[in-house]
């Protein structure tokens, strides 16, 4: 069997992590993920302003199920009084774990002084990270990524104060808010900043199969954690783990993964209703469908299917001429 890992007293059975994604990690995506072997999963990213407002959206993308277990809930905030407010109340519906978002660079957010925005600004990531931590009961993470000015010790000196704030480990993504997702995330880091951490580090960006697990794994990363590889393709994460504990790794055939998309849809529809499923599957057709073929001429006509009972009829349609 393939070793997991521990956050603080949180035992994971596997070292693969799915990514909080905007508009992707819907508690039916986490259910396929968990079923697939994916050790730990997180809610979309969540605003603690949206909490502390009573915003209805916010309990909505809290909500988990037991199955999804360990789950972590993807805190966003730029204020650590509202931080620690949002905290105890995520606490009330028992997650496994909260983690903090430092990292991410969608303008939408860096443009209020949140995520990515808090990495030119350690004293105010600490000072929320710090309001989280003595908030808590449970572990508080957090995610990142590189700062615009990256000098390796001031950062591994930042990473060591957000260990002294009390986080139980840290997800770094190595690129930068300003590079987003262009290039090649920067794995030499790892090796240099693991061994120098008291807290498990787990890898982000770009991995995308298990010889990407395997090299990570190998620079001292306790887990890694898969985000835009997975999306239309939640198996993955058992393909990953059949190669990584050496037993075959057959990928899905197209009837297969067509067959999971319309699995997806249903639970999306039991979960938020045939409107919000269809929208929801709509962001994630190009990947079931890539190793469909024709996939190219008939992702645009199932786009614009508006109705789910048309939209999972022709979808089951395609699967039927695959099988």
């Amino acid at each position: 069997m393939t070793a997991g890992f521990r956050i603080a007293h949180l035992s994971i059975a596997s070292p693969l992590v799915m990514a909080p994604m905007a508009g992707y990690t819907t508690s039916a995506f986490r259910l396929l993920a968990k079923e697939a072997g994916c050790g730990l999963v997180f809610s979309e990213t969540i605003s603690t302003k949206g909490i502390f407002h009573r915003n209805e959206r916010s309990w909505v993308l809290m909500a988990f199920q037991p199955a999804e277990r360990p789950i972590g809930i993807q805190l966003l905030g730029s204020d650590p009084d509202i931080v620690a407010h949002a905290v105890a109340r995520a606490e009330e519906l028992a997650p496994d774990l909260i983690d903090i978002n430092l990292g991410c660079p969608t303008p939408k957010v860096t443009s209020k002084c949140e995520g990515g925005a808090l990495l030119a600004d350690p004293a105010r990531a600490c000072a929320i990270v710090r309001a989280a931590c003595a908030t808590a009961h449970v572990p508080v993470t957090a995610k990142l990524r590189l700062p615009g000015e990256f000098v390796l010790p001031e950062f591994i000196d930042f990473l060591r104060a957000l260990q002294d704030c009390g986080v139980s480990a840290l997800t770094l993504h190595p690129r930068t808010v300003e590079e987003r997702f262009r290039g090649r995330a920067r794995w030499e880091v790892f090796p240099e900043l693991a061994p120098r951490l008291s807290v498990p580090l787990i890898a982000s960006g770009d991995a995308k199969n298990a010889q990407d697990v395997r090299t990570l794994l190998g620079m001292g990363c306790a887990a890694v954690m898969i985000g835009r590889a997975a999306i239309g393709n939640p198996h993955l994460f058992k393909e990953i783990l059949a190669d990584l504990e050496g037993r075959p790794a057959a990928p899905q055939m197209p009837a297969e993964r067509l067959a999971l998309c319309l699995r997806h849809l249903a639970m999306l529809a039991a979960e938020s209703g045939e409107r919000t499923a269809v929208r929801h599957i709509r962001k994630q057709l190009v990947a079931y469908l890539r190793p469909v073929p024709g996939h190219k001429r008939l992702v645009p006509e199932l786009i614009a299917i508006d109705a789910y009972a048309d939209l999972a009829a022709a979808i089951e349609a395609i699967r039927r001429n695959l099988a």
